[in-house]
């Protein structure tokens, strides 16, 4: 939380880690094969 409102102060990049970035990713990519399925799908 620190980092985020360090870099909102003084405008600059938030750091995120690789991993969340993925898991990101993951959840979108989700999102959008439930969309096509017309069903959830597990992650």
């Amino acid at each position: 939380m620190k980092s985020f409102i360090e870099s909102v102060m003084n405008d600059t990049p938030v750091f995120t880690p690789g991993e969340e970035a993925l898991q990101v990713t993951r959840i979108i990519d989700a999102i959008y094969e439930s969309s096509d399925k017309g069903r959830e799908v597990r992650l």
